[in-house]
């Protein structure tokens, strides 16, 4: 790139991106996510079918996304020395948090819920371990 010519953004992030994360790392957390989100989808509509009223699934994700507020604390261990155990204890608090959200948007039993999110948790866990 030459001085003065306009950079765009996202090119800008992709660099930075690339630089500093070893692709095998990037790929590993993009497929377990992607593993999160499909198993999610699947046992959401799997599970939930006998509601009177379907849920749209971009609800359901929003209420995920916006319930995993606690892992914002795992940026600060990048900054900080926390013993080995704070990120399970994150985990937990993630898996709760996102059960409590499924099931105040559909409305279903909260045991279906956390079944939901721990088997979206698990394949998450799995897919991150096979890519190890």
């Amino acid at each position: 790139m030459e001085a003065g010519c306009p950079v765009s953004p996202l090119r800008l992030l992709y660099t930075s991106l690339t630089m500093h994360v070893p692709k095998n790392v990037l790929l590993g957390v993009i497929l377990s996510n992607f593993a999160f989100i499909c198993t999610l989808f699947i046992s959401t509509r799997i599970l939930l079918t006998s509601l009177a009223e379907i849920t749209s699934f971009k609800n359901v994700l929003l209420a995920i996304v916006v319930s995993s507020y606690f892992k914002i604390f795992l940026m600060a261990m990048m900054i900080w020395e926390f013993p080995s155990s704070v990120p399970c204890v994150i985990d937990i608090l993630v898996l709760s948090s996102n059960a409590v959200a499924l099931r105040v948007v559909t409305r279903s039993t909260t045991a279906r819920c956390i079944f939901i999110c721990f088997s979206a948790h698990a394949a998450k866990f799995l897919a991150n371990r096979v890519l190890r």
